[in-house]
């Protein structure tokens, strides 16, 4: 069906959700044409669909339904639900895709999209929200053989309560006294039901229903909003206080002095409670984390792991240098090494093949330097790597869009290092050939334009000293570079 082409506002496909201004930036027609571009890309039947307490959420979730239908798709629908609750809904309903109108914390006057794929898994494994943002503005879709139908509303709260409390095992919180603060979000919705299983009588704040949010803003990760849960806990006298976010998917915790509990600490405590489970596993933390995190998952016999931001996503990578600057004080020195490979031909490639290689490494290099230059020019002796490719040189058949954008690292490279030289920060592009390791040797195929010089392919330790060695105080005089490693690569 051809809906004809419509400009919708591109800032409000996030690179993991879909939220914006209600109805300024996303509106219902636009909601109606998103529904049916994910219909279209994932080929999903059986979509479970749930909303949380906002203003606009019967009108908005009717819109996405109509799109899903019209697309082909069934719809079950769950009616009020929690972010975590319609998750468990796609897995316990056996639905193929599932559909979350929410704007999680963002204030009022927003709505949006929390999509998954089967397994409740997110969408974005199968498709970007770039690409829907594509196909929702082209508004060219195929005919499904037949509308689908919106069955019978399902209400899993029961279900999702026990499922809850049987995977934490627990079974009564004794008789602890605990101050809860739902922001008038869905927790107020999901709680009641966990409490009355436990047979616990909390003190409750906000609790009621209101998408207005009349009492503060639904996002506990901003202290300010703890105030008055900080102030009734001390009151109260109580052991424990917790606020949760609009659609219940962001807690934080308040100790018996009012004290914010700080997100690290608590990732450690639930660290060491999983550790119990499964000795001996990798436990993720991210940068922000103070290094209590890794310590105390190390000191419980676990392993753990630093995970990475997004590099497409100028926020989180804004998040993560800032993590950085609180935790070391400094940032010296960037190394960008972000990418992904794919061989296609030009004749097989989608725009979104190509916006996604040239957007993880000509993106997120940019998204990483704008992040971290401050810091690194207040060094006054700072350094930027960037790691490109010996296809960026000569060029290679079947990746156009990752020789582009390795390519188009190279001249990054030159044009920033002119421009910060003023500074003291060199800037030097590093280009690997072919990396192996010892023990898993790479055939290096004849080229009539280079060979290796040691006659193998790089390793990683090839790689690294090269690094290091433009990081240091001896590469000072070397800027706007480009350094070719792996044990020497001849060309001739």
């Amino acid at each position: 069906m051809q809906l004809g082409k419509k400009a919708i506002n591109r800032g409000i496909f996030k690179a993991y959700d879909i939220r914006g201004l209600y109805p300024q930036e996303i509106d219902d027609d636009d909601a109606y044409r998103i529904a049916r571009a994910f219909v279209v890309a994932l080929g999903c039947k059986r979509v479970v669909v749930g909303h949380d307490m906002r203003e606009s959420a019967v009108t908005f979730e009717a819109a996405t339904t109509r799109g899903l239908v019209d697309q082909g798709a069934d719809v079950i629908p769950i009616g009020l639900s929690s972010t975590p609750m319609y998750y468990f809904a796609v897995n316990y309903l056996n639905g193929d895709a599932g559909v979350q109108c929410t704007a999680s914390h963002n204030p009022a006057e927003y709505n949006g999209y929390k999509m998954t794929a089967e397994k409740a898994i997110p969408s974005i494994a199968r498709v970007s929200n770039d690409r829907l943002y594509e196909m929702a503005c082209a508004g060219d879709f195929p005919e499904p053989p037949a509308k689908g139908k919106v069955l019978d509303e399902v209400n899993v709260l029961d279900a999702y309560t026990d499922a809850v409390l049987d995977n934490a095992g627990i079974s009564s919180f004794g008789d602890l006294r605990i101050v809860v603060d739902c922001a008038n979000g869905m927790g107020g919705y999901i709680l009641p039901s966990i409490f009355e299983k436990v047979g616990n009588k909390p003190v409750r704040l906000y609790w009621r229903l209101d998408g207005r949010f009349p009492n503060h803003e639904a996002n506990p990760l901003k202290t300010e909003t703890l105030l008055a849960l900080q102030d009734r806990v001390v009151d109260e006298r109580a052991d424990i206080g917790v606020a949760f976010d609009g659609d219940g998917d962001r807690v934080a915790f308040v100790d018996e002095k009012g004290q914010i509990v700080p997100g690290d600490f608590v990732t450690a405590l639930i660290a060491r409670e999983m550790l119990k489970v499964k000795p001996g596993a990798e436990i993720l933390y991210d940068l922000r984390s103070s290094w209590v995190v890794p310590e105390e998952i190390e000191a419980a016999g676990g392993k753990a792991m630093l995970a990475v931001a997004d590099v497409t996503d100028a926020r989180a990578v804004e998040q993560m240098a800032a993590a950085a600057l609180k935790r070391f004080g400094r940032i010296d020195y960037l190394v960008n090494n972000a990418a992904l490979r794919q061989q296609k031909t030009i004749e097989d490639m989608t725009f979104e093949d190509w916006r996604r290689i040239t957007g993880v490494i000509l993106d997120g290099a940019f998204h990483c330097v704008k992040a971290c230059l401050g810091a690194i020019k207040a060094s006054d002796a700072g350094s930027i790597v960037n790691v490109g490719g010996l296809s960026g040189i000569m060029g290679a058949p079947d990746r156009v869009h990752v020789v582009t954008a390795k390519a188009g690292i190279i001249g990054f490279t030159r044009a920033l290092a002119m421009e910060l030289a003023p500074h003291r920060v060199t800037v030097n592009t590093l280009v690997p050939a072919m990396l192996a390791k010892p023990d898993q040797p790479y055939e290096i195929p004849p080229h009539p334009i280079y060979r290796p010089l040691l006659g193998r392919a790089g390793w990683p330790t090839d790689f690294a000293p090269a690094v290091r060695f433009l990081l240091g105080p001896g590469a000072r005089y070397i800027t706007g570079q480009t350094l070719h490693v792996n044990g020497g690569t001849y060309f001739g």
